[in-house]
């Protein structure tokens, strides 16, 4: 099936404005090949947050079909605890529309169908019409991402502990190969006291 009804729809028109509707009917064509094509998921939304497109990308990231999104608003995407917060923000968008990124500086989180959350990183893109606007937001998938970056975190603070670990073993063994040189020297120093008139040059040296 296409990727849902309602988005960039057409109005009616007379026999006369036929050129024109074909012109729309292509561009939605060519609409609805770009979101479909997307490597990442597309939602499209209108401004009381109803869901009324979707791509098959979304419906891999989430696990529900396109018939079951038609039911759904995107804070039923969003975490239960974060929908209130969320909703500000899709009215603060909807108030002052235009492209930018979601939560720029925040951890952003949605749910899958199943309960599950994944870290996101979430694109939007108003799409006016004539006669309403509508959101299109572009969903990321970034859970491999943050797996690398906490790997690298731990692998920089192993590295911190090791040198840390490696300074203090430096330190312990220059005290304990110091030591036994310092007594040598000190046994030298008596030797030379008591016996020095009796040693040769070279014993002296030593």
């Amino acid at each position: 099936g296409g990727t849902g009804r309602g988005a960039r729809g057409r109005m009616g028109t007379t026999k006369s404005d036929e050129p024109a509707r074909r012109d729309e009917a292509d561009q939605e064509d060519r609409f609805r090949l770009i979101v479909e094509s997307a490597p990442y998921g597309i939602l499209v939304a209108d401004s009381e947050g109803s869901i009324v497109m979707v791509n098959r990308r979304a419906e891999e990231l989430f696990g529900y079909t396109r018939e079951e999104f038609a039911g759904l608003g995107v804070e039923d995407l969003v975490p239960e605890n974060r929908r209130s917060e969320h909703r500000d923000m899709r009215s603060g968008f909807a108030a002052h529309p235009e492209l930018r990124q979601m939560g720029a500086g925040r951890d952003l989180y949605a749910v899958r169908r199943d309960g599950s959350e994944f870290p996101v990183e979430i694109g939007l893109t108003p799409l006016p019409e004539k006669d309403r606007m509508l959101f299109l937001a572009s969903v990321v998938d970034i859970t491999a991402r943050k797996k690398v970056d906490e790997e690298l975190r731990q692998y920089a603070r192993e590295l911190e502990r090791s040198n840390s670990e490696l300074e203090s073993f430096a330190s312990v063994a220059s005290h304990d190969l110091q030591e036994p040189l310092r007594k040598i020297r000190t046994m030298g120093e008596r030797l030379e006291t008591r016996s020095g008139e009796h040693l040769d040059e070279r014993g002296r040296d030593y």
